[in-house]
């Protein structure tokens, strides 16, 4: 039975239709990931394109899980560290789970650090997420409620030195059977309460072998509409195609193959079809990745 979400995965699949596989924003990616009993290690190294601020871009991950318990860390070459802290404490308070974090991260030289607090709790009809975080000092939360099959959320943030409401977004889904829809409403003023961009998702389960995605985002300012739709088709049981095209004439194509069991090769492009339309073909994008599993 398809459970109630939480406000950041309404639209997980919508999105992961549109995303996943699609690796030409790096020439070259590989990902490593060995799990053993309680320990998860991952490792990743992409090489950028010769534009990239950041030629090299590297990341290591070292997670325990015990019992209720799991901590998470985090160091990338960019400068960025991740300590996380997660427990459920089943004992004390039953569908909550309790989180703490601290992120350290270099912008042009200056080091910014971020912790936070977090409680969520969760019950069939409703999920809620409260996060204080200090640096700035402010209060994120979200809240879903409803049924499986329809419901609404809220996720925003208040600014606790201003005392004013930053961020508002409002989210309406439909789901029945193997159809999706998202409505939401991104805030996109943080001085003052108005009229943000409208984001219509939808999903669709067309077989047991392809899916169909779409998005389509609306605007405040000038009303501009940009929209961007995909799907996948599994070949056969190890190679899946997936194709996306924008309004922008942005056309992107991956193929992604499990040539062992431990061993997954995806390849992705991004072509201009306006720079087809006119016989020039400069402004495109090639990559590829490596998934090695243990």
């Amino acid at each position: 039975m398809v459970k109630l979400e939480n406000y950041s995965g309404l639209t997980k699949k919508q999105e992961d239709l549109l995303k996943t596989h699609y690796c030409f924003d790096s020439f070259g990616l590989i990902n490593l990931n060995l799990v053993q009993n309680d320990y998860t290690f991952h490792t990743r190294a992409s090489a950028k394109h010769p534009n990239a601020l950041a030629p090299i871009l590297a990341s290591t991950w070292l997670q325990l899980r015990k019992n209720n318990m799991s901590l998470k860390s985090k160091l990338r070459t960019d400068g960025l560290s991740h300590f996380i802290y997660e427990t459920t404490p089943k004992s004390i308070i039953e569908n909550t789970k309790l989180k703490a974090e601290w992120k350290t991260s270099q912008v042009k030289g200056v080091q910014n650090t971020e912790p936070s607090a977090t409680i969520e709790f969760s019950n069939p009809n409703a999920k809620a997420k409260l996060t204080f975080v200090e640096n700035p000092l402010q209060l994120k939360g979200n809240l879903t409620l409803g049924k499986p099959q329809y419901g609404i959320g809220f996720d925003g943030k208040f600014d606790l030195v201003s005392q004013k409401l930053t961020g508002y977004n409002l989210a309406l889904w439909f789901f029945r059977k193997h159809s999706k829809i998202v409505l939401k409403h991104i805030g996109t003023n943080a001085e003052e309460l108005a009229l943000g961009n409208i984001e219509f998702s939808f999903y669709q389960k067309l077989s047991p072998l392809a899916h169909f995605g779409s998005k389509i985002i609306t605007k405040a300012r000038g009303g501009e509409t940009s929209i961007e739709f995909g799907g996948d088709y599994k070949y056969s049981d190890d190679t899946l195609l997936k194709a996306k095209l924008n309004t922008e004439g942005k056309l992107g194509l991956a193929l992604s193959k499990q040539l062992s069991k431990s061993l997954r090769f995806s390849l992705g492009s991004e072509i201009d079809t306006k720079e087809i339309a006119a016989n020039r073909f400069h402004d495109y994008k090639l990559g590829f990745r490596l998934d090695f599993y243990h």
